[in-house]
């Protein structure tokens, strides 16, 4: 698959996405992290304005809200194309909850209830638009055929694609 237009496409199917307020960048408040991430992104106007090594932080996709997460997937996953992302996984960030293994394990089931994996992600992914998540499927086979058959993250990238990607892309509602 050809970087270029990879990079396009998802440019393309993010570009009428709004900047986050500062008051949405962070989906919570418990311990220094959230804190510490709102303040790499409050003010930003726009991504690309923002260095990728400042962006690049432990943890920062586990913390933005969605609203964050929808705006600011574009940069992580054009850098990553790039191979300028060292710290978060992007694709783990895309599959998690949507493979196969622990997709119906309940998460926190004291704070969150009956809440699985599976409905996390659903509810995450639920903020893109139908070209949004075929630019996501375009960059999770990109990922695929990068690492091959026997690569770390090519069962869950297949699972996912196969349980949710796939179909989300060709069925949102626009």
């Amino acid at each position: 698959m050809d970087k270029g237009k990879l990079e396009e496409s998802i440019a393309n199917a993010f570009v009428n996405v709004k900047t986050p307020p500062d008051w949405a960048l962070v989906r919570s408040r418990e311990g220094s992290e959230p804190a510490e991430i709102e303040a790499i992104f409050r003010g930003v106007k726009d991504w690309r304005n923002l260095h990728v090594f400042k962006m690049d932080q432990d943890a920062v996709l586990s913390f933005l809200s969605d609203e964050a997460f929808r705006y600011y997937i574009q940069a992580f996953m054009l850098y990553d194309i790039r191979g300028e992302i060292h710290y978060n996984d992007v694709v783990f960030h895309l599959v998690h909850g949507l493979e196969g293994h622990g997709a119906s394990k309940r998460i926190n089931p004291r704070r969150y209830g009956d809440r699985t994996g599976w409905d996390s992600a659903i509810y995450r992914h639920s903020v893109f638009s139908k070209a949004q998540a075929g630019a996501i499927v375009e960059y999770l086979k990109f990922k695929l055929e990068a690492e091959g058959p026997d690569g770390f993250d090519a069962l869950s990238i297949q699972q996912a694609l196969a349980n949710y990607w796939l179909e989300r892309a060709e069925s949102s509602v626009e």
